[in-house]
């Protein structure tokens, strides 16, 4: 879209932000707002118990640079190597722990709240996508042509347009493993759900995704 209108986007993980950028992705939404003038803006949380089985299929095999350094709190090893000693049960169980001292924390303070922001679950996204970026470029305040023209980009870009695959059709290896929610339901022991709870308290009533911390 930035390609198709003449934008300067920027992909922003850490350091400072580009003030001549008209986009601007951060994938931790830590991005520092204050000076930003015109904002709008959207804002995507996945339920967190899908994150960690996303994560822990995905950090088994890939080659992002950070989990191919070894770190003193796995012996030396690499998060990737340690992560592929263990039995699927501990993996997830460990990832559980470093997502809840990373991701969950940022999930859990973010302010929902902000009337620049569209907020946006993962979730409803996926099984409404033409509804949903419809919304979302309106949001942005996108002409009607321009919205159509946006929609069909996306639309390029949808999960089977990419795999060739259904979402739930798993493909080991694959950064778009599945895509469906909920995965957590058939992964997730019963010690998961506890060491879950203690680390991330009530975080998925809070976002929605339960009504009640008993689940």
């Amino acid at each position: 879209m930035a390609e198709r209108y003449g934008m300067r986007m920027q992909v922003r993980h850490h350091g400072p932000y580009d003030p001549e950028a008209d986009i601007i992705y951060n994938f931790r939404a830590n991005l520092p707002l204050e000076g930003v003038s015109e904002l709008r803006a959207s804002h995507m949380v996945r339920d967190p118990r899908d994150i960690v089985v996303s994560g822990y299929h995905y950090h088994l095999w890939t080659k992002e640079r950070w989990v191919h350094i070894p770190m003193e709190e796995y012996g030396g090893k690499t998060y990737q190597e340690y992560l592929n000693e263990l039995d699927q049960a501990e993996g997830i169980a460990t990832e559980i722990r470093r997502q809840s001292g990373i991701m969950f924390k940022g999930m859990a303070a973010w302010d929902y709240a902000q009337p620049e922001f569209l907020e946006l679950r993962y979730e409803e996204v996926i099984a409404d996508e033409e509804t949903w970026f419809t919304r979302l470029f309106r949001h942005y305040g996108f002409t009607e042509a321009a919205i159509a023209e946006s929609v069909s980009i996306a639309r390029a870009f949808s999960f089977s347009k990419i795999t060739g695959r259904k979402i739930g059709e798993q493909q080991q290896g694959d950064h778009l493993r599945s895509g469906r929610h909920g995965q957590w339901r058939d992964e997730f022991t019963p010690e998961h759900i506890a060491l879950f709870k203690e680390l991330t308290g009530d975080l998925v009533v809070r976002l929605g995704y339960e009504t009640d911390p008993g689940w």
